[in-house]
This record gives C-alpha cells, structure tokens and sequence, in this order.
C-alpha cells in the first residue's frame, strides 16, 4: 500500500502474480497461467500525484478473490472458506488440480482477503476523517457477470447500470445512456 493524502483511492485487487510453489505446483495449466491477472494494468495509473492512494495485493486471485463477497457465492463452486478462493478462472475454466482445503482456504482467507479490506477500510476511514468523505475506485474490477458476458456493474452500458436510474437509453437503442433532463 502507497498512503497518500488526498481522499482518492485506487484499488488493484488483481494485479498481484505472486502465488507461492506448493500452491502453484497444484494449478491446472490453466490455472498457472494466472489467466484473470489485470496484467500491466498499474502502467495506466503511472504518473499520478503523490497525493493518491494506492492499495494494491502482490498475490494472484487463485489464493484469494478480493473482488469476492463471502455471503454471495451462489452459482460457483467454492472451497471452504467463504467462497474466496476460487475454484474457476472469470472464464470457467477449472483452476486447481488439488484445491485448498477448509484450513487452507481459512489460512488464506485470514491472510489475503481479511488485511487487504483491513487495508482498504483504513484508508476510507482515513479520507472521511480528513475529507469528510472518501472516494474508491476499484481499478479494473470484473465479476462473476463477466463469465455470463454481461461485463461487470461499472462497465455496462450506463441504461443498465444499476445505480443510475436517472439514465435512459439514447435515441438510436444502442444502450448508450443520457441523462434525463
């Protein structure tokens, strides 16, 4: 994590590619392709001021989707542990020869997705106490929705979006929002 003192935050779940060799030894090929990394995606980030935060994980998605909701796991195949270390890669492909366990998948649990959101938390708490309100940006975030092909929440066309309910579909139905006047 880089602190800075702006109330910006950037969040890089999935650029992390460490996956240490008794996990990585246990990867289909699929798997160790390290497939859903967010490869190279820091590089559109260089440059920025030092004012801005930066949480960013150092190990790969296949220990721990941090992009993951422990109580919404219906629909997938999840290991033990809430449903945070995936058995499948964004694409569907089997991601383990020998998944993790339940101590495993607790052990990783407790060790990458609990002190990254610790991480994530602080750093909201930080800019509220001194901004008054935080901003987070979670820096190329995909979801389940990009395996059904209907992209993530943020990517959607804004007629969709789930948030805007002030956005109408443009004249020629392409899906390309408006604001309403």
């Amino acid at each position: 994590m880089i602190p800075g003192s702006s109330a910006l935050i950037l969040a890089f779940a999935r650029v992390g590619t460490h996956v240490p060799p008794h996990y990585y030894n246990r990867l289909t090929p699929e798997g160790q392709v390290l497939a859903d990394t967010d490869w190279h995606l820091e590089r559109f980030f260089d440059g920025l001021p030092p004012e801005v935060t930066l949480v960013r994980a150092s190990f790969n998605r296949c220990l721990s989707d941090l992009n993951a909701v422990p109580s919404q796991t219906a629909g997938r195949q999840a290991p033990p542990g809430g449903g945070l270390v995936p058995f499948e890669t964004l694409t569907g492909a089997w991601m383990w020869e020998r998944p993790p366990g339940p101590s495993e998948a607790s052990s990783l649990r407790a060790a990458r997705y609990v002190p990254y959101h610790v991480a994530l938390s602080a750093q909201i708490a930080r800019g509220r106490a001194r901004h008054g309100f935080a901003v987070l940006i979670d820096c190329g975030a995909r979801g389940d929705e990009a395996r059904a092909g209907r992209g993530c929440a943020a990517h959607r066309p804004l007629d969709r979006h789930p948030f805007r309910q002030d956005l109408q579909p443009d004249a020629g139905g392409q899906g390309h929002g408006a604001l309403q006047q």
